[in-house]
């Protein structure tokens, strides 16, 4: 199955992240992958333009880093132990 595939980029362990995932969810943390890649390419590339984070912008992403990180941990809880 595809579980026996590890994504060998970015892309593909959103793809992955998003597949696990579907229907579960709101948009806000489905969405926070891809947002998060383009916020570590404007700071690793020095890429401007509508990427540019601000304060504001940090502070939202810190919040729903930590949203995203409470419902993995709550949903690895419930799930039934291999």
């Amino acid at each position: 199955g595809r579980t026996d595939k590890l994504p060998r980029a970015h892309s593909g362990a959103r793809a992955e992240f998003a597949r696990l995932t579907r229907g579960r969810l709101d948009n806000e943390l489905g969405g926070f992958l891809g947002r998060s890649y383009e916020y570590k390419a404007t700071s690793d590339y020095g890429r401007t333009g509508s990427n540019t984070m601000t304060s504001d912008d940090a502070q939202k992403a810190i919040d729903t880093v930590r949203r995203l990180i409470d419902w993995i941990a709550a949903d690895l809880d419930s799930s039934p132990s291999a």
